[in-house]
């Protein structure tokens, strides 16, 4: 990506990031950062599925999400 796309693309995401820090409880980040840390560090043919994200944080936070991770 050239620098005026990359710095357009990189405001996106700041924005992004301050919306979502100004919106999330500080629980809701935390289960965010860590379906960001799978996805972007798993590998193309082993990305884990939205089921198996959902079972792990349900086993994590010693019960069910209230919001669904795919609509």
């Amino acid at each position: 990506m050239s620098g005026a796309g990359s710095r357009s693309m990189a405001c996106h995401i700041r924005a992004d990031i301050d919306r979502l820090n100004a919106t999330l409880k500080p629980k809701e980040l935390e289960d965010t950062n860590e379906i960001i840390m799978w996805l972007t560090f798993g590998q193309e043919k082993q990305r884990v599925p939205p089921e198996l994200m959902a079972a792990t944080l349900q086993i994590k936070n010693r019960g069910a999400s209230l919001l669904p991770l795919e609509d």
